[in-house]
């Protein structure tokens, strides 16, 4: 075993912003014109707004999308552009990977936003920023506003058009980093700020939103206050992928129900954990990620530090159990129920991440009455995980994080679950 690296660093997405309204015409769908604000965000060293060339459009028109955004810092990021409808799924995405913002500099990236196809309703264009691997900096919910009509006969104000200073061509996603295609996650008001929508990363649809919800592209870290999506949604959005380990399939095939909820208490979150979901093992991981709003690559890499991606793994004295390796002693309402940590692989990582989840919103505050380091707080997505291993609040987990060779984070960076070894194991 290598040294362990010992470096403390305490990751998290925190999207507290200063919200400045800017009208912008909007029609109600059975009614008189109105105005609906427009957000201009600032979080994450991030600003952004949003425009339309037509505020209200006919189905069938195109219509041109401009995302302003201006960086605090030198560095390079993604620019994701997303256009949701009214029952939040998601019609259109472009991507622009790998762009360089000088400090204090202001781009602007431009797109036409086809709508052949399209129901009449009201849509909202949202605005993401993403390191270039995918994590998370800033999310502009409400960016822009478009009320499409079935007819062109309906008397509306005039739109403004605005023609982008700076047109940059967009790239389709990298499949080793964000795969095509998903359903885009709900929107609900966050606990510090604003309304937050749960970002995605796919490629957009070039025709009309299929009837059956679309593949779902990869999952990123949602930020604290988010409402998150069902597990039922969540199995929607699920990628196809192969099973490495035959050996779970009985596990994986086990599948709980709202009969077999977790009866834990303490945070509403925790009647969530059913299980209701059956796939290969990648798949279960994906649909706990997509469900408690987490990283993807962090569940994989954090499964293969725990069990090394097999449900029948047993440790801490033949007290932890599954893919997640769930203590019994400290978590026994994951055990009540016949479907349960030990028998279903989806209940297993429902509950580890159900855990996770309860942490990253700041409701394990008994973590500031024990032995620390640091102050425990909401949105830490890395103390969270060490919790998950000690119980505590950086302490006794830097080679659980950080030790190189075999740790969550050095399994996070090197992606471990794809070498041929881990998979040939």
């Amino acid at each position: 075993m290598s040294p362990t690296v010992v470096l403390r660093r305490r990751l998290g997405v925190v999207l507290a912003g200063v919200m400045l309204a800017l009208a912008v015409p909007f029609v109600a769908l059975n009614g008189p014109v109105t105005t609906v604000a427009a957000i201009e965000v600032t979080a994450g060293r991030f600003v952004t707004s949003g425009r339309v060339d037509r505020p209200i459009a006919t189905v069938g028109q195109s219509v041109a999308v401009m995302a302003s955004v201006r960086s605090d810092l030198s560095r390079r990021v993604l620019i994701d552009v997303e256009i949701y409808d009214a029952t939040g799924r998601r019609v259109l995405q472009r991507v622009w990977s790998n762009q360089s913002f000088a400090a204090g500099q202001t781009r602007k990236f431009s797109t036409s936003w086809p709508t052949k196809g399209l129901s009449a309703g009201p849509y909202s264009v949202k605005i993401g920023v993403f390191s270039t691997s995918w994590t998370l900096i800033h999310w502009n919910d409400r960016a822009a506003d478009v009320a499409l009509r079935s007819t062109s006969t309906v008397t509306t104000q005039p739109a403004t058009t605005t023609t982008p200073a700076t047109t940059v061509p967009a790239t389709t996603v990298p499949p080793t980093t964000a795969p095509a295609t998903t359903v885009p996650p709900t929107t609900a008001p966050t606990t510090t700020a604003p309304p937050t929508t749960l970002p995605a990363t796919t490629v957009p649809p070039t025709t009309a939103p299929p009837t059956t919800a679309p593949p779902a592209g990869r999952f990123t870290t949602l930020p604290v206050g988010a409402t998150l999506p069902s597990g039922a949604e969540c199995a929607t959005r699920v990628r196809a992928a192969a099973e490495i380990r035959p050996e779970n399939a009985t596990a994986n095939n086990t599948r709980g129900s709202r009969a077999v909820a977790n009866t834990t208490t303490g945070w509403s979150g925790w009647n969530r954990v059913d299980g209701d979901f059956a796939g290969t093992t990648d798949q279960i991981i994906q649909w706990a990620a997509c469900k408690w709003g987490i990283d993807e690559d962090i569940v994989r890499a954090q499964v293969v530090k725990e069990s090394y991606w097999y449900q029948s793994a047993t440790g801490d004295n033949g007290e932890s159990f599954g893919l997640g390796q769930v203590r019994e002693p400290y978590h026994a309402t994951a055990f009540q129920y016949s479907v349960n940590a030990r028998t279903s692989s989806a209940y297993n990582l429902d509950y580890t991440y159900a855990s996770w989840r309860a942490c990253y919103e700041g409701t394990y505050t008994w973590l500031n009455t024990v032995e620390r380091n640091g102050t425990y707080a909401a949105g830490d997505v890395w103390g969270c995980v060490g919790l998950w291993f000690s119980g505590r609040w950086y302490v006794n987990n830097d080679a659980y994080l950080n030790q190189t060779g075999d740790s969550v984070r050095w399994h996070y960076t090197n992606k471990t679950w794809l070498t041929s070894s881990f998979i040939n194991a």
